[in-house]
């Protein structure tokens, strides 16, 4: 992402206020943050989590809402992060020429989505996996790339690092990267609990993500962050 574009991130669950999260760590002031989402809860935390515009959509469109907020028609790129067809459309709706939609979100394989080719090609839309091309070859997970390089352009420089390309090893445990330096203190794991090391927690402030909860008290994470 290049300063001054704006990025679109739709769903403020654990994931998307991780995205929102990182991509701020990432970017810095440098990019505006849209974050769309149907709770008013939610939304305060993806404030505190960097969303430069954090907009309730359940009684607009999400072009509107858009609008409203930075007086442009489109955006650069949309970040899918709930997982349905219906609203990887609507991303890929949000975006002006040259834009690209990270489809985050999972979708049960079978489901299909729409895709104008045309536009594909005369407006260069790009659509992106979650996985960068090599993860996504030899069985990894990743992210994308707007959040996975670092302030030099180097792969794994990023603040995505805390959730960079891991590999399933036979015992099906995941051998899990190690945080960026500027999130030593916001991601804990599950590791020391004997349980897979995923990412289980994420604070900023006084607010709080981890799978199932978002909240703005980080007490109500369960986790004791140093």
């Amino acid at each position: 992402m290049a300063t001054g574009e704006t990025v679109v991130v739709l769903g403020a669950g654990p994931m998307g206020l991780f995205l929102t999260r990182t991509l701020r760590l990432r970017h810095g002031p440098d990019v505006a943050i849209v974050a769309l989402n149907w709770l008013d809860a939610r939304l305060a935390v993806a404030k505190r989590m960097g969303a430069t515009h954090a907009i309730n959509t359940s009684d607009r469109s999400s072009a509107e809402a858009l609008r409203a907020a930075t007086s442009r028609p489109d955006a650069d790129v949309a970040i899918e992060a709930i997982g349905t067809v219906e609203r990887h459309r609507e991303a890929l709706s949000l975006l002006g020429r040259g834009g690209t939609l990270v489809a985050f979100g999972g979708v049960a394989p079978g489901q299909l989505l729409p895709v104008d080719v045309g536009r594909l090609h005369y407006q260069e839309t790009a659509i992106l996996s979650h996985l960068p091309p090599h993860a996504a070859r030899r069985g990894g997970g990743g992210a994308p790339a707007c959040l996975r390089s670092g302030p030099g352009g180097g792969p794994g420089d990023g603040a995505a690092a805390a959730h960079r390309s891991h590999q399933g090893p036979a015992n099906g445990r995941r051998a899990h990267d190690p945080p960026h330096a500027s999130l030593p203190r916001a991601v804990s794991t599950d590791r020391d609990r004997g349980g897979p090391a995923n990412p289980l927690a994420m604070r900023h402030g006084d607010a709080c993500i981890r799978p199932g909860v978002v909240s703005a008290s980080p007490s109500s994470c369960g986790v004791d962050f140093p």
